[in-house]
This record gives structure tokens, sequence and C-alpha cells, in this order.
């Protein structure tokens, strides 16, 4: 079986969304996956670029485009979403895998608003009936929390996340699938948390979100690695 549906957690840095990813995955037959570099972004931008290109594709061997307008949108589409399985390493149907399926990315801060409305509608077409999730948090703690706090132009950092919050909240009021929800309300007994899994339509386990807001979620980042895994978007 297909999943059905998708949740896509869209954010910035230090919003307690690894521990949202785990609260969503409380719910039956659900796998929502961490971040993926900004793959499907990735895969966007081919899209665009192909659509762009292939308006000036030319029928003379001689055109700078020659051949371009033939390129194949429809099996381009149906490729990517093969991807949506493949890079979120669903299980196999006959494995009886998840119904709800999706990830959560950060890199957003240096995203315009048109160019994030795009990619979300481009993600509309690959992957299942999806859900948009903004999740924000007080700017003041997002600063003061993990790899922010060795910024040192906090104002310039203040700015933007203020920019990509208005962002959120004008996507958000032009469309019906997304639901936006703060770090605070990642909590037992949150009545934003519930709405938002009734929204997307999974089932709550209180027992189960106990389990999980008792457990450590903070960046689990080799050393060595912390340096060039950090969000690129994130300097202040």
């Amino acid at each position: 079986m297909s999943a059905k549906r998708s949740v896509i957690i869209i954010t910035y840095g230090r919003t307690g969304s690894t521990l949202l990813v785990g609260l969503l995955n409380t719910a039956d037959r659900t796998l929502i996956r961490g971040e993926n570099g900004n793959f499907f972004y990735n895969l966007y931008k081919a899209y665009s670029a192909l659509v762009q290109s292939k308006r000036r594709g030319g029928t003379k061997p001689n055109h700078p485009f020659y051949g371009i307008d033939k390129a194949d949108l429809t099996g381009f589409i149906a490729m990517c979403r093969q991807a949506v399985y493949k890079v979120l390493a669903v299980p196999r149907p006959w494995l009886s895998g998840p119904t709800t399926i999706g990830f959560k990315e950060v890199r957003y801060l240096q995203m315009g608003e048109r160019d994030l409305l795009e990619y979300i509608d481009f993600m509309d077409m690959i992957f299942p009936d999806p859900v948009y999730v903004f999740l924000t948090r007080d700017h003041e703690k997002v600063a003061s929390s993990g790899f922010y706090k060795s910024k040192k132009n906090k104002r310039k950092l203040a700015e933007k996340l203020a920019a990509c919050d208005r962002k959120f909240e004008n996507i958000a009021s032009r469309r019906t699938n997304t639901f936006s929800i703060d770090y605070k309300d990642l909590k037992a007994d949150s009545e934003p948390l519930r709405e938002l899994f009734a929204f997307a339509g999974l089932a709550y386990h209180p027992d189960r979100i106990e389990k999980i807001l008792k457990t450590d979620h903070s960046p689990q980042t080799p050393k060595h690695l912390v340096r060039r895994t950090s969000p690129a978007d994130a300097a202040g």
C-alpha cells in the first residue's frame, strides 16, 4: 500500500523540529524523516529550470536550446514521485508500509517568499495529500541556542527570523493545507499539538507523547561534522 498523506515540517534551526518529528512518529503507521540537505528543493529547482528551458526549445540543430522542448515534464514528475519513496526509504508496499510519510527541513531563512510558495506548489505534485507544518519559536531563545549562540550579529539574525515568520504567515494565509505551531506548544496536554494531529489525520496517543517528551532530541551530529552540517543559511 502506498502512503495516503504527507506531513512536511517547514522551519529554521533550533525550533524543536527534531522533537516534533519524534512526536508525529508516535502515530500509527507514520514515518516522518529528518533533514535531507534540501534534496526536494533541488528537485524543484531542476524542474523549474526544465520548464523554463522547454519554453525556449528549438526544432533545428543549430538552435542553442535544440530539442529541450521535447523534454517529458510529466515523466520527470513521475520520477520525482518515485524519488520521494527512495529518499525517505519508505518500506515496500507488501511490507505494510506507513500510510503517512514526510520530512522536516530547516533551510528556509534565505529562501524568498515566492520561491517557497512555488516550491510548495511543486511538492503538492509529488507528495501524497501533503500537509505543511510551519514551526516557529521565540527569537531570543533561538538566538541563544545551539549554533546560533556563536553568531555575533544578533540584530541581523533577529531580522531574518522575523522576516521568515512573516513569510510563513503569508503563505499559511493563502493555503488550506498548512498548520502553524510554536515550540512552546510541543508539550503534554497541549491543545495546539492535539489540533495538529487531528489536522494531519493522525491518531494522538498521550502515553506515547509522554515517552517522546522524556527523550533527548538535541543534535547528535558527530563533532568532526558539525561545522560542515550546520545549515548554511543560519549565518547571522
